[in-house]
């Protein structure tokens, strides 16, 4: 139960038993002098029992008020709750309704969740539940909160690794340590080990069975089938890693800064223009380039790449990426083992036209550039559903969002604040944006829209 339903159920107890008191005093038909009220009830499904306590509240007591007698048996329609109570010499109605009224709360709280086991949520991290609910955008700021069906995950403010309810009702500590860069599957919750970046681990949802797959310092950590994806930050290559840690192999010899995924559409940024940016299909293994720019903060909405550019003073551009006919490699004159004895010639002119074509930055970068935005944004912004949301350093990097349609300029103007704080880093999971301030370990929630920040932690 909430602390603020703990105050609410006291106050409506005093309430409701100052004014039986008050009636037996004036209705001396009904008094009954020198009895007791007393009584014992159950929520089965719930921790609330016998001598009306609550484990991890300061709910708790006999329920008897001194001067009246009270037992007998009682239920809820429509819910689990009994029990036994009666009243002699007085009017048991009364009584009864104001017992109801304070076990239909508990039955409320029982509804909602919020006196139940976390472990009650765990069909929601079902494959049929696990509808793709991930911002790819969040992945700039390492996923620091990290949705699973109708659960989140986050480090807490103590440096404990927590899993809670979208709403931070109720929560359960995976870990004693802390971690970061969260990515999951069906049967795993991967991660690093610190608030930054550590070690690579993966665990059980209920936090059961951690062990360490591998000792590389990673960011960009993803996970996408049966493998995992992120930019090893001691050599800055971009690597595919399976989920007990082996086959790890490096997807481009070059220095990568950031990568998102779309579906099985991998972007990889590098550090040079010569490098750009990459799109690795992870369904067939084709790679090909489709910028010449070095870019930070990339996104992809609606055929068009987004990215901010640090040679231009952290403007943002969107560059019209090439249909899948126009970019994929022609695979179609690669040859089966049987015939490569009597083709040789053939095979290497056609391995020489593949690297020709992926190399090509005339024919198969993107299609149109623009500049989208005068102004400048140094900290990553996120694209969802047709907004762009980021800090503005100007207005003291509160969080705005501004409307963005396919190949047009940003109406600057047209700025909704989401956030009126400080953001130093945000994610948007669902129906809320979770963010936290300069130097704080506090994370808070606000709805999608704006709204009156919540701490969560």
């Amino acid at each position: 139960m909430s602390p603020t339903a703990v105050i609410l159920f006291h106050k409506l107890i005093r309430d409701l038993l100052s004014r039986f008191n008050n009636k037996l005093t004036t209705d001396q038909a009904d008094a009954v002098p020198d009895t007791k009220i007393s009584g014992e009830f159950s929520v089965p499904g719930t921790k609330v029992s016998s001598g009306f306590s609550v484990p991890g509240t300061k709910v708790s007591g006999r329920f008897s008020v001194p001067g009246t007698k009270v037992s007998g048996r009682f239920s809820v329609p429509g819910t689990k709750v009994s029990g036994e109570f009666s009243v002699p010499g007085t009017k048991v109605l009364r009584l009864l309704l104001a017992v109801l009224l304070m076990l239909m709360m508990l039955a409320g709280c029982q509804a909602d969740g919020t006196e139940t086991d976390l472990a009650s949520t765990s069909e929601e991290v079902n494959a049929a539940e696990r509808v793709d609910q991930r911002v790819a955008g969040n992945l700039h700021y390492q996923n620091f909160v990290y949705q699973i069906g109708q659960t989140i995950v986050y480090t807490s403010a103590d440096d404990t690794l927590k899993r809670s309810r979208i709403n931070a009702s109720l929560d359960a500590t995976l870990s004693l340590e802390p971690g970061s860069q969260f990515a999951s599957s069906e049967e795993f919750l991967f991660y690093t080990e610190s608030r930054i970046s550590g070690a690579l681990y993966k665990m059980d949802h209920d936090g059961t069975n951690r062990v360490r797959i591998s000792h590389t310092i990673t960011k960009y950590l993803l996970q996408h089938q049966d493998l995992l994806y992120a930019i090893d930050i001691e050599t800055h290559q971009p690597f595919s890693l399976s989920p007990d840690g082996t086959n790890r192999q490096i997807l481009h010899d070059a220095m990568a800064t950031n990568q998102v995924l779309y579906g099985n559409d991998l972007y990889i940024a590098f550090a040079s223009a010569d490098q750009g940016v990459w799109h690795f299909n992870l369904e067939t293994g084709d790679a090909w380039p489709v910028l010449a720019k070095t870019a930070v903060s990339i996104n992809v909405a609606d055929g068009w790449l987004y990215y901010s550019d640090p040679n231009q003073q952290d403007r943002i551009f969107a560059s019209e990426l090439p249909s899948s006919t126009d970019s994929e490699p022609d695979t179609s004159s690669s040859t089966t083992e049987d015939e490569s004895d009597h083709n040789v010639e053939t095979q290497d002119e056609s391995e020489s036209e593949r690297i020709n074509q992926t190399d090509n930055t005339n024919t198969h970068l993107a299609n149109q550039v623009i500049q989208i935005s005068d102004k400048r944004f140094d900290k990553p912004f996120i694209l969802h559903e047709g907004y762009l949301y980021a800090p503005d350093p100007e207005r003291q990097y509160r969080l705005f969002r501004w409307p963005v349609l396919a190949g047009q300029s940003i109406d600057l103007e047209h700025a909704d604040m989401i956030i009126d704080d400080v953001v130093a880093s945000f994610v948007i999971l669902s129906d809320y944006i979770y963010y936290q301030r300069p130097e704080s370990l506090r994370i808070y929630r606000v709805p999608i829209d704006g709204g009156r920040p919540v701490r969560i932690t």
